[in-house]
């Protein structure tokens, strides 16, 4: 059968890449001295729509407005 010593090798084997293969590249990349491309790239309140409304003449009406 096999013995104890190779079956510990293919276990930390299996355990390294399995570590290594967490690791992403995109947690190590900025964009423009920010944060990388990981989660929470982003400003502290992000601008969705930027300085415009985007409900600029959307028409109004029905029974709930007229009240």
């Amino acid at each position: 059968m096999t013995s104890p010593r190779r079956v510990l090798s293919l276990i930390l084997l299996v355990a390294v890449l399995a570590t290594t293969a967490c690791a992403s590249p995109e947690a190590a990349r900025t964009r423009n001295g920010g944060p990388g491309g990981d989660v929470g790239n982003h400003d502290a309140v992000p601008e969705i729509h930027g300085p415009t409304n985007p409900y600029y003449q959307t028409p109004r009406t029905g029974r709930a407005i007229a009240r």
